[in-house]
């Protein structure tokens, strides 16, 4: 789950920390030992002994339910009350990754988590979510090794990274430069 607003307002903690009660764990996106990176999070059950498929199911879908509404309440709440703070943060991202020469994956998927509280709003933004999801991906050190054609260097992968980012949020040129 994508939770920007909740870690936005700092409510991220208290709407998923006492998950344990209930037999679930919270992780990174990535899973097992993995750290919340862009403001994802993976949710899911930890305790199965004596429970069935359909009771797991129903208790997880119903926690999404509930954190996905905290969160689009969240939202709401941060684009109307917050418009100005929210403009600034997605369209600071947005410079960012338009102009940066290195970035890595970990800062790269923070931006781009930013990016997705404005869309569908009026800041220029031409990418759909399902894109932006996609960048995700596409952003990480194995999958940017692919898309490139690179080896594993860091430094290059965060060059290349630079470069695939600018194409796909500005025109890959500098400031004033024709």
């Amino acid at each position: 789950v994508h939770l920007v607003a909740l870690v936005m307002t700092n409510q991220a903690e208290e709407a998923l920390g006492s998950l344990g009660n209930l037999g679930l764990v919270v992780r990174g996106a990535y899973g097992e030992h993995s750290a919340h990176s862009g403001d994802l999070f993976q949710i899911s059950n930890e305790v199965t002994l004596g429970r069935t498929e359909e009771n797991l199911v129903e208790v997880l879908q119903n926690v999404i339910d509930q954190i996905i509404g905290r969160e689009s309440s969240g939202r709401e709440l941060l684009l109307r009350q917050h418009a100005t703070k929210c403009e600034d943060v997605i369209l600071r991202a947005i410079g960012v990754l338009s102009h940066a020469r290195t970035i890595d994956s970990n800062e790269a998927i923070a931006l781009l988590s930013r990016i997705r509280l404005g869309v569908n709003k009026e800041f220029g933004l031409r990418l759909t979510h399902s894109e932006l999801n996609r960048l995700l991906i596409d952003v990480q050190p194995a999958h940017l090794v692919r898309l490139a054609q690179l080896n594993d260097s860091t430094e290059n992968g965060d060059k290349a990274r630079a470069a695939f980012l600018r194409e796909k949020f500005g025109d890959g040129r500098p400031p004033n430069e024709n």
